[in-house]
C-alpha cells in the first residue's frame, strides 16, 4: 500500500489534512471502500498519531451539532479547494 504523503513531508496541522493523509491505494490497485482505507492507514500510524486523531474526533463531537449539511455543496467546495491547491503546486 502507498500513502499519498511522503514521510519526509512536514507534520500536518489540521484535521482536513489528516483525513487527506489517510487516502490509501492497495499495492495491486484494488479499490477499497472508506472503512478499509481507514483500517489499513491506521495500522501504519504511531500510537501518538492515533491518540491525536482521537482527540481531534472527540473535540469535534464535543463542539456540538453542525446543523444541516449540504453534501453536494460541501463536495463542490472541497473540489474547488483541491483544484486551487493543485494549481499552486504546478
Amino acid at each position: 500500500m502507498h500513502f499519498c504523503h511522503s514521510p519526509r513531508e512536514p507534520r500536518r496541522q489540521n484535521a482536513s489534512q489528516d483525513v487527506e493523509s489517510l487516502s490509501v491505494r492497495s499495492p495491486k490497485g484494488v479499490p477499497m471502500d472508506d472503512s478499509q482505507e481507514v483500517n489499513v492507514a491506521l495500522r501504519d500510524f504511531s500510537q501518538e498519531e492515533i491518540e491525536r486523531l482521537r482527540r481531534l474526533w472527540d473535540d469535534g463531537k464535543a463542539s456540538g451539532d453542525a446543523g444541516d449539511l449540504d453534501f453536494v455543496e460541501l463536495r463542490k467546495e472541497a473540489r474547488e479547494r483541491l483544484r486551487v491547491a493543485k494549481e499552486a503546486v504546478d
